[in-house]
């Protein structure tokens, strides 16, 4: 389950993966793992079926600070 955020900022994820030479980063989960520590990277590269679940953001940590 990944953030909303990773939705809605796509294509900036790509592009900062594409500009920091980041392998295979079209998606949220490909660029999870480019940046993972290795034990979870290896763990999303065994995962052949997943399918990507985006949570709703929680506007209210706007409001905390």
């Amino acid at each position: 389950m990944l953030s909303t955020i990773f939705k809605w900022y796509r294509k900036d994820f790509v592009n900062y993966s594409r500009l920091h030479g980041l392998p295979n980063a079209e998606n949220a989960v490909e660029y999870i793992r480019s940046i993972a520590p290795d034990s979870l990277a290896r763990e999303l590269s065994q995962a052949a079926d997943y399918e990507v679940i985006y949570r709703d953001y929680d506007w209210s940590l706007n409001a905390a600070g």
